[in-house]
């Protein structure tokens, strides 16, 4: 599988996830229970990273907390914050210059 790796301005890091996308889809076909294990676990391990984006901003918004959630969409899994009723949660989440808070 070649992928192609790069970081961005922001410091992220950028992957080509094209091959990953197909080994989903053939993980998916051919062994189910494995898929929905490696599922599980990757939502797992998305919950670390949202508990501590909980812990990180609890200190500054009472709101915001209880919308971070995970989700996971094949294999790909995401933490989000805010909604239609916390549309700070996004600006916090991007963090500023003056923020003291940060990136999440």
């Amino acid at each position: 599988m070649a992928t192609t790796l790069k970081t961005l301005k922001s410091g992220g890091i950028s992957l080509d996830t094209r091959d990953f996308a197909k080994f989903a889809k053939a993980l998916r076909k051919a062994e189910p229970e494995l898929n929905r294990r490696l599922r599980k676990q990757l939502r797992a391990a998305a919950e670390l990273v949202a508990a501590e984006a909980r812990s990180r901003v609890s200190p500054y918004s009472k709101s915001i907390p209880p919308t971070i959630k995970t989700r996971v969409s094949g294999l790909t899994v995401s933490v989000v914050a805010g909604g239609p009723g916390v549309p700070l949660a996004g600006l916090f989440e991007l963090g500023s210059k003056r923020s003291a808070f940060g990136v999440f």
